[in-house]
């Protein structure tokens, strides 16, 4: 008597589907929370916490040629970890990083090339707390 056939597993045939696609792994030495597409440029930032708890932001920019692996353009240290980021709070021409920390602090800095390494961000704000008093009335209407 001849053993039953174990039926493969489904595949899933979906074209719509989003999917991720591996290009290149490297290692790093914190754990990455987030990566964003700095805006109309071939670069890209990682943000994430080192094991002490404090942060770090790093720019890559892309290299020329199929195969080339991104290149390590700037290292920026926070004193907390990095959460999260966007380029939402900026116009594009200038391309301000808002990112949140560990803290529940909001920061909103450059990562451009020539102002990166040391960059101290333009402004820094409690956030993720409600304001003390009264809270603000409904719009008429």
């Amino acid at each position: 008597m001849s053993s039953p056939a174990t039926a493969a597993p489904p595949v899933m045939l979906t074209p719509d589907a989003p999917a991720i696609i591996e290009h290149m792994n490297a290692p790093v030495a914190f754990t990455p929370f987030d990566v964003k597409w700095v805006p109309e440029s071939a670069r890209f930032v990682l943000l994430g916490t080192r094991p002490n708890d404090t942060g770090v932001v790093q720019v890559y920019e892309l290299g020329a040629g199929e195969g080339r692996a991104p290149r390590l353009a700037a290292t920026i240290d926070r004193p907390r970890g990095v959460k999260c980021g966007t380029f939402d709070a900026s116009s594009l021409a200038d391309r301000h990083l808002a990112l949140g920390d560990m803290g529940g602090a909001l920061h909103v800095m450059c990562v451009r090339p020539q102002r990166a390494p040391g960059t101290r961000p333009f402004v820094s704000a409690a956030a993720g707390r409600a304001p003390r008093g009264k809270p603000p009335r409904a719009p008429a209407g």
